[in-house]
């Protein structure tokens, strides 16, 4: 769970971050929806609801003649095909165009084939839910067009359906009328031959009643079987008869009175508002999309964002300690040291960065007891230590950084700052030896040192004459040796080392001192540049004490990485 809420915090962070990116992305995406709305033309629709009665259908079904189908599923499914039928739609064109709709019929631009392909795109037909209402919706440019076509569908889907009971009625009625007149004739015909049948048997009958000697039976006497079959299929056909005769009666009455399944529950009318395109939903839409995108664009940035900003970063990404921060660089935050030589007896005013002493409450003063700390940890009961100074480039606060480490050392020891940026070289007396004098072996250490009239801090820079002779003498030996005649007279030797970037010059260095405090520019120095030129350098992670990031801006750092100070 705690894991879960750093995670959260973190994505918050990020869009705090990337906010101006994520509204930028926002805001496209609103003004491309924006733009879709004004350019899109509206549509509007209309909607009539039909329900198909199924009591009406069970009533009819009981008096008619065709049986009526009952409203399942699949058949509401073919009830719909029958609205969306070319038949329907011809019919629909015809009222359509006679309340004025489809000018261009009239005037023959279009055909009636393109005009009913029009209405079908236009047209949805749908059951509403589980219930025997259909619903149809026609969509429209105007409105009025909207509610006329869906009302005329329902209207001319209700005529075929009474025109199609009527039709299949008239053919039962025909067929009815010829069976009738069939089992008429027959009727007759068996009435006829029974009356011929049973006049021969009574005639019989009472010649074997006046005659006794004729008892005996002749072959062609008529026999009381044949007049019942007779009877029998004269009743047949009288029944047949009236059974027809009863049903064409009820057929004719459903044609009097024509009853349909369907009818209209709610007729359309021209709709207010449109139906395409929802404006709401469309920015609604933009805005969800667009800040989503802006978050993935937001993460993926801050993903591959390098620069080093965060302990966390240092941690994860150089697996070095991290030491704390230098804030933005002010005019405020350098003073005004006197130095004297034991060469000349001028004194040597130099303007350095001392704010970790001269405010003991700031975040450069924590940061530099942090780096003591860490280098009492690291070398315990070491009384002389060196400490290194580096960066990739110039400008990146290493000297800054530097002054404030041999400042407050020098508070409670002796405390040397040897400036090895030879490259740059410092306003200084001509007259006093410096650096590569020393190297040289032209002058003695103590010639070339100045020392501070109130700290304990003395420093050692180069002078501005025959730099380039210096440069073949910075080997490991000759720099090992400076480094040990310093540490004679001083408890810390803080060494201001030249850029990582000066490979050549760097490598006599990062074998003499014991720990380097590597400085990056916060927001600008990439964790993979300063990677690989500490390994160009052949920099191990043991070898630093830790990472300063310099020049940071503490309100960004509140404000978007959630840092407290």
């Amino acid at each position: 769970m705690q894991d879960e809420m750093i995670d959260l915090r973190r994505l918050g962070l990020i869009i705090k971050r990337q906010l101006k990116v994520i509204l930028i992305t926002t805001s496209v995406f609103l003004a491309l929806a924006i733009l879709y709305l004004m350019f899109t033309t509206p549509t509007y629709t209309a909607k009539t609801l039909l329900f198909l009665d199924r009591t009406v259908t069970q009533t009819v079904s009981e008096i008619s003649a065709v049986k009526q189908m009952a409203f399942e599923k699949s058949a509401i499914e073919s009830e719909v095909e029958v609205v969306r039928s070319l038949k329907v739609t011809d019919a629909v064109i015809d009222k359509l165009a006679a309340k004025g709709h489809f000018p261009k019929l009239k005037s023959g631009a279009m055909t009636r084939n393109q005009v009913a392909q029009k209405l079908l795109r236009g047209l949805s037909v749908s059951r509403e839910g589980e219930t025997y209402v259909l619903a149809i919706r026609y969509t429209s440019e105007s409105p009025e067009m909207a509610a006329d076509a869906a009302n005329l569908y329902a209207e001319t889907y209700i005529e075929e359906q009474l025109g199609a009971i009527s039709d299949i009625s008239a053919r039962m009625m025909v067929w009815l009328e010829n069976r009738i007149d069939d089992i008429g004739d027959q009727m007759e015909v068996t009435q006829k031959k029974l009356n011929d049948v049973r006049a021969q048997y009574n005639e019989q009958q009472r010649e074997k009643r006046g005659s006794p000697e004729s008892l005996a039976d002749s072959d062609n006497d008529i026999t009381l079987t044949e007049v019942e079959q007779l009877e029998k299929e004269l009743k047949t056909y009288t029944s047949l008869f009236d059974s027809y005769s009863e049903r064409l009666e009820t057929i004719s009455t459903q044609q009097s009175l024509p009853i349909s399944e369907a009818r209209v529950i709610t007729y359309a009318v021209p709709p207010e508002g449109k139906s395409h395109p929802k404006t709401k939903i469309i920015l609604g839409i933009a805005i969800i999309f667009g800040g989503g995108l802006g978050v993935l664009i937001a993460l993926i940035r801050d993903n591959f964002d390098k620069s080093l900003k965060r302990a966390g970063q240092v941690h994860r990404e150089l697996r070095v300690p991290f030491l704390g921060f230098f804030p933005v660089r002010t005019s405020t935050d350098k003073r005004a040291l006197k130095f004297h030589s034991k060469v000349t007896s001028d004194p040597i005013e130099m303007r350095m960065s001392a704010i970790a002493i001269d405010n003991p409450f700031s975040l450069q003063s924590e940061t530099i007891r942090t780096i003591r700390h860490n280098l009492d940890q690291k070398l315990p009961g070491k009384k002389k230590k060196v400490i290194g100074v580096i960066s990739i480039d110039e400008n990146e606060g290493k000297s800054v950084v530097a002054s404030n480490i041999a400042l407050y050392f020098a508070m409670f020891s002796t405390s040397l700052l040897l400036d090895m940026n030879i490259k740059e070289t410092a306003k200084r007396h001509n007259a006093i030896p410096g650096l590569e004098d020393i190297l040289l072996k032209n002058e003695s250490l103590d010639a070339g040192v100045l020392y501070s009239d109130r700290e304990n801090l003395s420093l050692l820079a180069p002078s501005p004459h025959d730099i380039s002779k210096v440069l073949p003498y910075l080997s490991v030996d000759n720099v090992k040796t400076l480094l040990e005649e310093c540490k004679d007279s001083h408890d810390y030797v803080v060494v201001d080392l030249p850029h990582l970037s000066m490979t050549a010059d760097v490598y006599g260095f990062v074998n003499s001192v014991d720990y380097l405090v590597v400085v990056a520019e916060w927001g600008k120095t990439q964790s993979t540049k300063l990677s690989f030129y500490l390994k160009q350098n052949g920099i191990s992670p043991d070898k630093i004490l830790g990472v300063v990031l310099e020049n940071a801006d503490i309100q960004k750092l509140k404000k978007h990485h959630g840092y407290k100070s």
